[in-house]
């Protein structure tokens, strides 16, 4: 079943800051070509839903929006309208044509009608008719300011305080919300944790510009660097389970403490007996080596490699296979003499 929901775009009374936009006249064509829905007008992330069933019905414009089901944001701000926690959209929109005409005017308007118009995009918000959600475009792609109906002295300068305030206000709230939203985005990126997001959203409302280029700076651990710390990891704790330091229930335990701060458990580790010492499984390890080193094959060893590796398997050679003890030292004897160097004399 899709997740779908109606809303009233539009339905041409005086907004919060004193002009309306008339239902009929706004054009559609365009934005049907590509219906995307947007959350507080951020064009720059991804559509959570497309809409439909734009209609006319009188003064009202409505629409239907259809939630990306396949989007976990999109579902999650779904249940926010479904549950009653949210509920307003808001338009972007390019003005054609404006009128004073008082036929057009209703109480409490202090700027002209909206006669005409073309949708540029409708966006879920927290706050409809805000400085960030109501926005009216010129044909340069800039905020077009309307002229007040009143040349009223009087009523200009209380309507500019008002306005002034106003803007105050909701650059403040706009502020907040944007620095949250940056912290946010760069949270779930990974390049900050939970605790600090305070902090970054306190910044960036001070110096949200300076505050983005250090985050977006922050280079998020490559999915190598990751591999490299487990594979370090689990040699560290494995290494330390084999002399007796640890049991095997206790070895993903400190394999996750190791992927995290690595030399802090190799410490902690280091500090713990086993079965055995530290020093004495080093040893241990180090003796297991050479003999591996002494399975490797011999039967390339000339009589200097049997005598610098392994003096007593030469004499035991000589007394249980004198024929390839004679034929090795033969062999050793000519390449002396071919090399002009010290050839010592025969028992």
């Amino acid at each position: 079943m899709a997740l779908e929901l109606e809303f009233v775009i539009n339905d041409e009374s005086v907004n919060r800051y004193g002009y309306r936009i008339l239902s009929a006249g706004i054009k559609t064509d365009n934005f049907l070509k590509n219906p995307v829905c947007l959350v507080q007008h951020r064009s720059e992330y991804l559509s959570v839903g497309k809409w439909k069933n734009l209609k006319i019905d009188g003064n009202k414009f409505t629409a239907t929006l259809e939630f990306d089901e396949g989007d976990e944001e999109a579902v999650k701000i779904y249940n926010k309208y479904k549950n009653g926690y949210m509920s307003a959209v808001s338009i972007s929109m390019l003005e054609i044509s404006e009128s004073t005409d008082t036929k057009y005017l209703l109480p409490g308007q202090k700027y002209p009608t909206i006669l005409e118009c073309e949708l540029l995009e409708i966006s879920l918000v927290t706050v409809p008719g805000n400085a960030n959600s109501l926005k009216l475009m010129n044909a340069e792609g800039k905020e077009k300011q309307l002229s007040l109906i009143t040349q009223n002295s009087d009523n200009q300068n209380q309507n500019k305080k008002m306005t002034e305030e106003q803007l105050k206000a909701e650059n403040d709230k706009l502020k907040k919300q944007l620095a949250a939203e940056l912290a946010d985005m760069h949270c779930k990126r990974g390049v900050i944790t939970a605790s600090e997001l305070d902090f970054y959203k306190k910044a960036a409302e001070n110096d949200y510009e300076g505050t983005k280029k250090v985050l977006e700076a922050k280079v998020v651990a490559k999915a190598e660097d990751n591999t490299n710390a487990k594979q370090l990891a689990a040699q560290l704790v494995e290494m330390h389970q084999k002399r007796g330091a640890i049991t095997a229930t206790e070895l993903d335990f400190y394999k996750k403490a190791a992927e995290g701060d690595y030399e802090g458990t190799k410490k902690v580790l280091e500090a713990k007996k086993g079965a055995e010492g530290l020093g004495e499984f080093v040893n241990n390890l180090s003796n297991d080596k050479n003999a591996n080193s002494n399975t490797e094959d011999r039967s390339k060893w000339g009589f200097n490699d049997w005598y610098k590796k392994d003096l007593d398997g030469l004499q035991k050679m000589e007394t249980e296979k004198p024929e390839e003890f004679k034929r090795l030292q033969l062999a050793y004897r000519n390449q002396l003499k071919s090399e002009n160097a010290y050839i010592p004399a025969e028992d």
